[in-house]
């Protein structure tokens, strides 16, 4: 594998058995308990970043109490996977100011212009620094200067403990490395295949011999051993590498949930029901965790697993439906296939509006604004008289401006009956009649306080007393093309 032209960048690691490898790849461990500076710039009063971390060992286990990065005046801390900034619990993902935080409880990815941080419960933390700042960090990670000999100073370690007073630390001690040889063992382990291309683009030598101590020092806790042979599964997808498959049922054993696999190295960019192609415009490097087997996509809808594309859900108001199920909406039908909603429209009436005094919609969606001052024809069959809306547009009232609509009359087989913007409705002009009634082909009620109906067999008049009086017509589909007036000709042109 040609390594990954994106991450060239050099890192610097700190995992399992208190061991650090700095950017140049020297190899050491400081086993104690005390926070560190694994990174900052040597010039500390304007550095970008300072990132530190402190151990602490749980019944023979070698974890990490903190890890504590500051990045331009933000403090980010992890403990046991929980993050604060500025000492405010947040949850991921965060996305500001140039700064991301994103991933899942048990690995964490934060970023920023230049510097990469991966926390990995598992006892693994990675920093990934741009080139811009070649040869100017101090801190355990070395001076990123290419040169592997000068990284740790006369005083060692100590340089970088930074410990207040509440704290405490203590040295652990290792068990002396000159009496066990388990140098054959590890090359059994590293000779896996899944190891093979790793071998091709970074040093394996040196991590072969942190694979020793942990042999030897760990009395056959399997998860120190685990942890060196994970570090170096992900330093190689960093260099470029794609290792394969080393885990087994007795060396190292991940499970999945559901109908996952697990994957040393998988696209970080997963295809899911929303996304089924978000793999493919992937630039970031592989990453190992559960993925889900070719062919199928994960499920972030019903949350079912891993499933064919054509077997995904769909979501529509929060329900979750099942391939080949529907909804209808007044005007359509939509059928669940394969994660999206494929819909058929019906032919819908259509509705003229005129509200707000001046505002008219026409059937066919074209919006005008009108300040009239007069009756106005709103709707007519073109052909003949027979049925015609009439609205009084005028001034509110002579001290205002803006126009109202004061009256509608409905003129049906000349017949007419006026609704006043009160609320009175009045036949052929003599004395008003109570609601409900009929007259004629029009059948007239009042189905809540501010609204009255007048409804005839393909028009419908639905009249908005309050707070203003705002008119919807409701033409059926069978009225296309036969109509005139402000509310337009209803053939779907606007």
């Amino acid at each position: 594998a040609e390594p990954n032209p994106d991450h060239q960048s050099t890192i610097c690691s700190t995992w399992g058995n208190f061991h650090f490898k700095t950017f140049d790849g020297h190899f050491f461990q400081v086993p104690d308990t005390c926070n560190y500076v694994l990174a900052v710039m040597c010039d500390t009063t304007a550095s970008d970043f300072n990132i530190q971390m402190q151990r602490e060992t749980v019944n023979d286990t070698i974890t990490f109490s903190t890890v504590t990065i500051k990045l331009e005046g933000t403090v980010i801390k992890i403990t046991n996977g929980d993050i604060t900034m500025d000492d405010q619990a947040v949850s991921v993902p965060i996305n500001q100011n140039g700064l991301k935080i994103e991933g899942s409880p048990t690995s964490i990815k934060i970023s920023k212009y230049g510097l990469t941080v991966f926390w990995e419960e598992d006892n693994s933390i990675l920093i990934e620094l741009a080139e811009k700042y070649r040869g100017q960090t101090c801190g355990l990670c070395g001076n990123y200067n290419s040169n592997k000999t000068d990284d740790i100073s006369e005083n060692g370690p100590d340089t970088w403990k930074v410990s207040t007073p509440t704290e405490s630390c203590e040295e652990v001690r290792l068990q002396p490395r000159d009496q066990c040889d388990q140098a054959s063992v590890c090359l059994e382990y590293l000779s896996s295949p899944g190891f093979s291309d790793c071998y091709n683009v970074m040093d394996m030598g040196s991590f072969e011999e942190a694979c020793v101590s942990d042999l030897c020092q760990c009395y056959g806790n399997y998860d120190c051993l685990c942890n060196t042979l994970t570090e170096i599964s992900r330093q190689c997808t960093h260099a470029g590498g794609k290792p394969g498959t080393w885990r087994t049922e007795q060396l190292c054993p991940k499970s999945c949930p559901l109908n996952m696999q697990y994957l040393e190295c998988g696209s970080p960019c997963k295809n899911t029901c929303k996304d089924p192609n978000a793999g493919l415009m992937c630039k970031e490097h592989c990453v190992d965790g559960c993925f889900c087997p070719e062919g199928t996509v994960e499920d972030d809808i019903g949350q079912s697993g891993c499933v064919p594309v054509n077997q995904c859900p769909c979501d529509h108001d929060g329900t979750v439906y099942k391939p080949g199920d529907s909804y209808q909406q007044a005007c359509k039908k939509c059928v669940c296939a394969a994660g999206h909603w494929t819909c058929t429209y019906w032919k819908c009436p259509g509705i003229c509006s005129v509200v707000g005094g001046s505002h008219v919609t026409t059937y066919d969606g074209k919006s005008f604004t009108f300040s009239g001052n007069c009756d106005y024809i709103l709707t007519k069959h073109s052909n003949d008289s027979d049925i015609a809306v009439v609205g009084n547009l005028a001034r509110c009232d002579p001290t205002r401006t803006d126009t109202c609509l004061n009256s509608v009359t409905l003129v049906i087989s000349g017949t007419r009956i006026s609704f006043s913007s009160s609320g009175v409705v009045t036949l052929n002009e003599s004395s008003p009649f109570k609601l409900p009634a009929t007259k004629g082909p029009v059948s007239i009620f009042k189905p809540s306080f501010s609204f009255i109906i007048a409804d005839m067999k393909s028009l419908r008049l639905e009249i908005q007393l309050a707070p203003v009086m705002q008119l919807y017509i409701v033409a059926s589909t069978e009225e296309k093309g036969k109509m005139s007036g402000l509310c337009g000709n209803y053939n779907d042109v606007q």
